[in-house]
């Protein structure tokens, strides 16, 4: 009798997948590109980044769209999720039962 056995979906797996893709990419793009050595010298120390001619503000107007994109990601990988866990009682769309 399995009463509490966790019941894993295609799009729970799809979800993990997309996340390790994702972060080993971040990762990569972090640790590996000029990109990625500029943020960090502008988190270590802002102003001898400026100082060193480095366009602060370009950067960290493509770090805040990066993060905006990963949080659209999170969101849709979210809603794909509780779209496949909740759907409608019946076809007139009256209740919604999850399980």
């Amino acid at each position: 009798m399995r009463c509490w056995a966790p019941r894993i979906t295609d799009v729970q797996i799809m979800i993990i997948v997309a996340s390790v893709v994702l972060i080993t990419l971040m990762a990569l793009i972090l640790t590996q590109t000029k990109f990625g050595k500029t943020l960090r010298a502008l988190a270590n120390d802002s102003e001898l980044a400026r100082l060193s001619g480095i366009n602060s503000d370009r950067y960290i107007l493509f770090t805040f769209a990066i993060g905006s994109f990963l949080a659209a990601v999170a969101c849709i990988m979210i809603s794909l999720d509780i779209e496949n866990r909740c759907k409608p009682a019946d076809q007139n769309l009256k209740p919604i039962t999850c399980y």
